[in-house]
């Protein structure tokens, strides 16, 4: 007999889930709260028109392929000043 196996994944500091592990609807409310936080000094158009990107991302080949999670996380390096 096999013991199952836990998994725990942490999500590190600026990086945001794109909900895989829940249904539509928390998947969507994941993408949406993604794209605000991500995009918080952007228009509506960049935070809607990044929203349906991450979407895709949610529902595409990373559910086809069986992943258990995913996340985005975007960084910026230092400027001078």
């Amino acid at each position: 007999m096999t013991k199952p196996t836990q998994l725990q994944i942490e999500i590190p500091d600026g990086f945001h889930t794109l909900g895989l592990e829940g249904d539509d609807a928390y998947r969507a409310d994941c993408v949406r709260e993604m794209a605000d936080l991500v995009w918080s000094e952007g228009t509506d158009l960049q935070r809607d028109t990044m929203a349906v990107v991450y979407g895709e991302w949610s529902k595409g080949p990373l559910v086809g392929q069986g992943a258990v999670g995913a996340g985005v996380g975007i960084y910026q390096t230092a400027t001078e000043g």
